[in-house]
């Protein structure tokens, strides 16, 4: 079930894990080596290709609508004389690409400000990482480029994988709305950002773990993350009240003790002026942090607290 609704879509991450096995599979060079040709662009096999391709998303049977425009590369496009290429729905796809992964930022990182929201999509909305994403998607494989610009380096090849990402995405906006690129879209960008929650910068190694996982493997690990970064804001903002409180009842600031304890136990006090306010135990000091902050915000305001 999409979050918009029931949408006929089939998610990518099936043909995620056979794109990684075959692109990793270093001695498969010979067999992956006539995608490169402009031969293979012009052939049956490059249609069936296509239509497969189409058919995930969503499309319907033999119906590409602006799939094809979106992965032809101008260079193609003046060798073959076609007078169509895939600059103008790179220029929409930009904003459809932005526009949903600034959305989900939206929901994901509610106490951030405009700073730490802008930065964090930056980092998922850039060159290598959409670059790396078509490869996942398997749109380096279906692009159409000319025999010149196919001969240029990986700084070319970066930028061209990176901008038909961003067709693609304003070509099943154009044709199947909304709704639809949505789900495509941040089905394939959660993965980098994923990766960025997990271990704070992207890999290639880490990119090619996490797409190894199913959607629901990947929510479940993107919602362990968010429970504990809500916790931690929750924590955060009571231990800054209890210092406070504490502060205008005292004019002294609290006094935090943690020490390890047996069985790999912790625990932590806290005192102010030399009176021991509250104390707990947990499995680490986080946790016996979070109980002794409770207890002492309690305590405090209980009708036998005593100053």
């Amino acid at each position: 079930m999409s979050r918009f609704g029931n949408i006929k879509y089939n998610p990518p991450l099936v043909r995620f894990n056979i794109i990684m096995k075959k692109n990793q599979n270093s001695s498969n060079q010979s067999a992956h080596s006539h995608h490169s040709g402009v031969e293979f662009f012009e052939s049956k096999a490059y249609e069936k290709e296509l239509l497969s391709f189409a058919l995930e998303i969503g499309y319907g049977l033999n119906d590409y609508g602006l799939l094809k425009e979106a992965l032809t590369h101008r260079s193609f496009s003046n060798e073959k004389k076609l007078g169509y290429d895939n600059q103008r729905l790179e220029f929409l796809g930009d904003a459809v690409v932005n526009l949903v992964t600034a959305n989900e930022l939206m929901q994901f990182m509610k106490g951030s400000d405009e700073g730490n929201l802008s930065n964090a999509r930056a980092r998922i909305v850039n060159e290598y990482c959409l670059a790396k994403m078509s490869e996942l998607a398997g749109i380096d494989r279906l692009l159409r480029v000319g025999k010149g610009e196919s001969r240029l380096g990986d700084k070319a090849k970066l930028v061209r994988l990176a901008d038909a990402f961003e067709s693609v995405s304003a070509a099943i906006y154009s044709d199947l709305g909304y709704q639809v690129v949505y789900d495509w879209v941040w089905s394939i960008l959660k993965i980098p950002f994923l990766v960025l929650l997990e271990q704070g910068y992207l890999s290639d190694a880490k990119i090619a773990e996490i797409a190894e996982l199913t959607h629901a493997q990947i929510d479940i690990r993107m919602r362990n993350l968010e429970d504990a970064s809500e916790s931690k804001s929750q924590f955060q903002t009571l231990k800054t009240q209890l210092q406070e409180k504490l502060q205008s009842l005292y004019h002294d600031n609290p006094t935090y003790i943690s020490e390890p304890l047996p069985k790999q136990k912790y625990a932590y006090r806290i005192y102010i002026k030399d009176r021991l306010l509250a104390q707990a135990q947990g499995n680490t000091i986080k946790s016996a942090e979070w109980e002794a902050v409770k207890k002492a915000w309690q305590l405090i305001h209980s009708p036998e607290f005593d100053i």
